[in-house]
């Protein structure tokens, strides 16, 4: 088995200028805070090959350091802007024990979109690595990509030519001869389960077709099947809370013959970033490899409470069977009252 993850980091820079309550507190950048969080989410999810999004170039020497602790090994690429490096970009963590890095190739597609958004037009790069398993000594390629955020009518086949670029490049024979058992796509698409919906449309019909997705299931790729929200936000009226945007945007694409697995990570902690990390596993299910099982309990409770998914409906269960001890106890203290008078009638 080999497990898949893609985890959007959030930028620092990007909560200042999107006023992105999840990486602010009173006001200012809490990269400091949320950096520990997400190497912690990382190394504690036990996954084989993570991609990373919005990467910072300011935080690469940090995650390097702090993931090397725990056995992996980092590699990461800017996007570029006007003809310099961006500030930010995407990055490949692998389990360096397990994984033998064979080749590496970084692939640009010029994203246009972005030009009438910024001003200045943008190349969003993605990383191709090619991996040995040490154990099985099958190969596998893996493409960490971010994709643009629009959402005009005509910019979603824009979007679908970027996937076709990343394909081509992630099939090439010329990156090496090796015979690859899984190829496999990840990152953050800014492509949901609703397929292509412009802007303020909130229709949520999943018989809609994405044109991202369509190019990808025509060249013989699949995900696991799992649409669980990727997204968060802070809630406006509680900062202690997240709520969930509903939307699925963060995929893992494979042409494989293998099955694929969605696999839960108990040990996540969502304040890290506003997205939530996504994985899956490729062949047989081993869950013992993931994740780590110390205070599993606690921390799942943790995030329940403190997160989106069931948070709201976990309180109300927690309220509503402190309302029935509390019924029982006036029940108990009532039949001993009752019983106390008895015996002093007699």
């Amino acid at each position: 088995m080999t497990s898949i993850a893609i985890y959007n980091i959030l930028q620092p820079q990007n909560p200042s200028d999107h006023a992105n309550a999840i990486g602010l507190t009173n006001g200012k950048s809490n990269w400091e805070k949320r950096k520990e969080i997400i190497a912690s989410n990382i190394t504690s999810s036990g996954i084989d090959i993570l991609c990373l999004s919005e990467v910072p170039r300011s935080g690469i020497d940090y995650f390097k350091k702090s993931l090397l602790e725990s056995g992996y090994e980092l590699i990461w690429i800017p996007h570029e802007d006007k003809g310099k490096s961006w500030d930010q970009g995407v990055a490949i963590a692998y389990k360096k024990e397990h994984y033998q890095l064979t080749a590496s190739k970084i692939g640009q597609f010029k994203d246009s979109i972005i030009t009438h958004h910024s001003g200045d037009q943008k190349i969003r790069r993605h990383l191709i690595a090619e991996f040995q398993d040490v154990k099985t000594q099958q190969f596998l390629r893996i493409a960490a990509v971010h994709l643009n955020c629009m959402r005009q009518i005509s910019h979603f086949s824009q979007r679908a030519n970027h996937i076709k670029t990343i394909m081509t490049d992630l099939e090439s024979t010329s990156l090496s001869s090796n015979s690859i058992e899984n190829y496999v796509i990840a990152g953050d698409f800014n492509q949901d389960q609703y397929g292509d919906r412009e802007e303020g449309d909130r229709k949520k019909s999943k018989d809609n077709p994405s044109t991202t997705h369509k190019a990808l299931e025509d060249k013989g790729y699949k995900f696991d099947g799992n649409l669980n929200n990727t997204v968060v936000a802070v809630h406006h009226k509680d900062p202690n809370k997240l709520f969930s945007k509903e939307r699925h945007i963060d995929w893992i694409f494979v042409k494989t013959k293998n099955k694929l697995t969605h696999l839960d990570l108990p040990n996540f902690d969502q304040w890290g970033s506003d997205h939530v990390m996504v994985a899956t596993a490729i062949g047989d299910v081993d869950t013992s490899k993931i994740g780590t099982n110390q205070h599993r309990e606690f921390k799942k409770l943790e995030r329940t409470s403190r997160c989106c998914y069931g948070g709201e409906i976990f309180l109300n269960f927690l309220e509503l069977i402190s309302n029935i001890c509390f019924l029982f106890a006036d029940i108990f203290c009532q039949n001993n009252r009752s019983h106390h008078h008895s015996r002093r009638r007699h």
